[in-house]
């Protein structure tokens, strides 16, 4: 973190971890994106938060599903009528498959 020809960071460490390295990066004059969670408590979220601000610093929640094809197939599907809305997207175990359950 104390690389002068490093802007930003990226946190993919455990979810109890983010708090302290994303402060250590925000406290380093780094960017930070952490993957979500962003923390595992409000509290911690706000720390991070208001210490991005203190230093004009950008902080951002990876979401992993953000360009996965699955969110627009499942609009479509509930657009065309196919599936009803009341149905549950729920993600198993494996991150490359996705179950989408209906009621």
């Amino acid at each position: 973190m104390r690389r002068d020809d490093i802007d930003a960071i990226v946190v993919t460490t455990p979810h109890h971890l983010h708090v302290n390295e994303v402060l250590l990066a925000l406290e380093a004059g780094k960017h930070v994106m952490v993957e979500k969670p962003m923390a595992t408590t409000v509290a911690d979220c706000d720390r991070m938060l208001a210490a991005a601000a203190r230093r004009k610093l950008v902080i951002a929640v990876a979401y992993n599903l953000r360009f996965r094809d699955l969110p627009i197939n499942a609009r479509e599907l509930i657009a065309a009528n196919a599936i009803r809305t009341s149905g549950i997207v729920a993600a198993p175990a494996a991150p490359s498959e996705q179950t989408l359950v209906t009621r």
